[in-house]
């Protein structure tokens, strides 16, 4: 199952996770001679690269801070592999990522900004390259 995980302490986060039974995916993989996590790797660096550009490309810019401020890490566990994307640009310990994605009240506290969730159309197709190109490494 594939799910976008949220909680107040993650919103800035892109998180893109699977779980479940791999027991027969697995079994299967052991079984593929030129399965290669080195490959993997390189195939989650270099969408992860991809989504931190186009992610900062995407981002509305005031002072560019918020733009310029994407990261993002990946990592290969025994049941599958995670990749994050995440911003650093924080006021007042609060990502700004945040209340872009999902609107906020204006300083004076009478104003409400519509949210913006531009992240989403940019993950959601990348998340799918990423899973394309891991499944022919597994599968040639």
């Amino acid at each position: 199952m594939l799910h976008e995980r949220r909680n107040l302490e993650d919103m800035a986060k892109i998180i893109k996770e699977v779980k479940g039974s791999f027991s027969g995916t697995l079994d299967f993989l052991k079984k593929v001679s030129s399965f290669n996590q080195i490959k993997i790797k390189k195939i989650l660096e270099h969408y992860g690269e991809e989504g931190k550009t186009i992610l900062a490309m995407n981002t509305p810019k005031d002072t560019g801070k918020t733009a310029a401020s994407w990261e993002y890490e990946y990592s290969l566990k025994k049941d599958g592999c995670e990749i994050t994307w995440y911003n650093t640009n924080l006021q007042n310990g609060v990502p700004i990522i945040v209340f872009i994605r999902y609107g906020h009240v204006t300083k004076n506290g009478h104003t409400w900004v519509q949210p913006n969730d531009f992240v989403t159309p940019i993950i959601e197709p990348i998340i799918r390259k990423i899973e394309e190109d891991i499944w022919n490494e597994v599968m040639n």
